[in-house]
């Protein structure tokens, strides 16, 4: 005789109700806005849109991890390292190399992709010699020749500034991040001499328009 296994009422309630909470609180991550504080509890639902294995020599950058997000202020990047190092203090140069508006046909070609728009540079090579800081190249105007402009005054923003595995950056939506309906790019990590020692898979994300922030 078959026997039939019944499931209290109040057992399968409770069930329900701990699965509508749980999805309740992923939307409320993923819906908050990123702080830029170092907490990355609203990265959670972010989805990761490359992984890079652990193959970089220390104390080079290892980038293991990416993931975007963005609103009507900025596109954001999280990324993960397999090594806490200081982004503005590094033993090489680590590039996020990007086409901000999905097309071949516009921008430069470098580090192996076409169409390249802007190139931020944590610790670039200072004219006395030294690994400091971030750079940022892009062309003023669609078409013309790449140049170097001030990070700041575009809006690149990182968190923390201290020796860190992860950190969030954040890239001002406007000039010069002519952003489009999706973005490309990878990250490129060179040593002291220039050689890469570290370069992702080009990883792509949707842009669409950002909602405001609250």
């Amino acid at each position: 005789m078959m026997r039939i296994h019944r499931i209290p009422v109040r057992t399968a309630a409770a069930s329900v109700l701990a699965a509508a909470l749980a999805i309740s609180a992923a939307d409320a991550q993923s819906a908050a806005p990123v702080m830029l504080d170092g907490a990355f509890d609203e990265w959670s639902a972010a989805p990761v849109v490359v992984s890079d294995p652990a193959d970089a020599p220390a104390p080079y950058a290892d980038v293991r991890e990416v993931r975007v997000r963005d609103d009507a202020e900025g596109v954001y990047l999280m990324l993960v390292l397999e090594r806490p190092v200081s982004l503005q203090a590094l033993d090489g140069t680590l590039q996020l190399v990007m086409n901000t508006d999905g097309e071949a046909a516009t921008g430069w070609a470098e580090a192996g992709m076409r169409g390249v728009d802007a190139v931020v540079e944590f610790s670039p090579r200072t004219p006395n010699g030294q690994l400091a800081g971030v750079s940022l190249r892009a062309a003023r105007r669609p078409g013309e020749a790449p140049q170097e402009r001030p990070a700041t005054d575009a809006g690149v923003i990182m968190s923390p500034t201290h020796a860190a595995q992860r950190f969030e950056i954040r890239l001002r939506r406007g000039e010069p991040f002519r952003f489009g309906r999706r973005l490309a790019a990878r990250f490129v990590a060179r040593g002291r001499g220039d050689a890469v020692v570290d370069r992702t898979e080009v990883f792509s994300a949707p842009l669409p328009p950002g909602e405001p922030r609250p």
